[in-house]
């Protein structure tokens, strides 16, 4: 079986691609968008490869179309590792200073080593997000910016207004934001109901000291 160990580094306008096969490396990058990943795949395809291990970091969204993109084609597996450990890794073979194209080296060398063996390693296949999981990661977004707004008003009515009508306003609108929150947390619960996975996940973290429902949910 012909194996190639490939890097992706992901950014939000594109993505660097290395891959080791053989003794030979090459690299390329495209847009990170559909016409970028459909000319990075008739690239990879190009070559006389059975297996593409596929090593990236996660960048929020930017990665996650590149990821769900590959990650249902049978002849490329992919891993989503941990920055940390990436960080940790580069160090080990001393790679000082980084750009895009040289991270996704890094992320080559890795999956070189680790890929091949993930069990030993720990390494896991990426999953795509389930409809429910992704709701709820949208959620979480809505309420940061709610609690985050929530404070805010709270500061302004604690730093000493005079002002009748902008501490009317700032209390009306400090009450609307609490419905918000009140609402959107019944919507985020519903979401949970719904998914076993999710419903599980957040039981778990809820039973930790010091980790409330609100933020097994965020």
């Amino acid at each position: 079986m012909i194996i190639a160990s490939v890097g992706k580094d992901v950014s939000k306008l594109c993505f660097d691609v290395h891959m080791l096969l053989g003794d030979k490396e090459y690299k390329r990058q495209f847009a990170n968008n559909m016409s970028g990943l459909s000319a990075c795949l008739k690239w990879l395809d190009s070559f006389e490869v059975d297996q593409f291990n596929i090593v990236f970091e996660p960048t929020g969204r930017y990665s996650e179309l590149l990821a769900n993109y590959f990650s249902n084609r049978s002849k490329y597996r992919l891993f989503q590792e941990n920055p940390r450990k990436i960080s940790e890794y580069r160090k080990t073979i001393d790679f000082r200073s980084v750009d895009d194209q040289r991270a996704a080296r890094v992320l080559a060398l890795y999956a070189d080593e680790r890929a091949t063996r993930p069990e030993r390693y720990k390494l896991r296949q990426f999953e795509p997000k389930t409809k429910a999981q992704l709701a709820l990661r949208d959620v979480g977004v809505r309420l940061r910016g709610l609690y985050k707004r929530k404070n805010a008003l709270e500061n302004h009515l604690e730093c000493g207004l005079v002002d009748k009508c902008i501490i009317r306003d700032t209390k009306a609108e400090l009450k609307s934001v609490e419905k918000e929150i009140a609402k959107t947390l019944k919507y985020a619960k519903s979401i949970i109901n719904q998914d076993p996975q999710l419903k599980e996940d957040v039981r778990r973290l809820d039973t930790i000291v010091g980790i409330g429902e609100l933020t097994a949910i965020i």
